[in-house]
């Protein structure tokens, strides 16, 4: 594409390129002084930067149940008393379902337990008998 020397497009464009460069410049300037923020007051309070392993080894190793206990205590006495109620019904809801699941499995084992007995004694009386 061919495009012609128009001296008014030109001037647009190096306002434009000169708009942001100076946009840039106090990007930069304003990125630098947080950075400087940052590095001066931020530092006391960041964490210790640790290289993160996502392993769940890493995650288990990490995981305290009695802190995890103790702040689940803290929230739900913070709770008012209408939450503690339907806190109680949702964990009594899981807590049934989950219930009810494993009893279900259990079920399901013990009939797979009986119909392998079954089938087993079957093949045994008849096709053992004819030996």
């Amino acid at each position: 594409m061919n495009v012609p020397n128009n001296p008014d497009l030109e001037r647009k464009l190096q306002e434009l390129e000169a708009q942001v460069n100076e946009q840039s410049a106090q990007g930069q300037t304003a990125s630098s002084e947080q950075n400087t923020f940052n590095s001066t007051v931020g530092e006391a309070n960041e964490p210790s930067h640790q290289p993160k392993d996502d392993s769940l080894a890493s995650l288990l190793s990490n995981f305290d149940f009695n802190q995890l206990l103790e702040v689940s205590k803290d929230w739900f006495n913070r709770l008012p008393q209408t939450g503690k109620v339907l806190v109680a019904l949702v964990g009594a809801f899981v807590a049934i379902s989950l219930l009810t699941s494993v009893l279900r499995l259990i079920t399901s084992l013990i009939t797979i337990g009986i119909v392998g007995v079954a089938v087993y004694l079957v093949y045994r009386f008849f096709f053992s008998s004819s030996d």
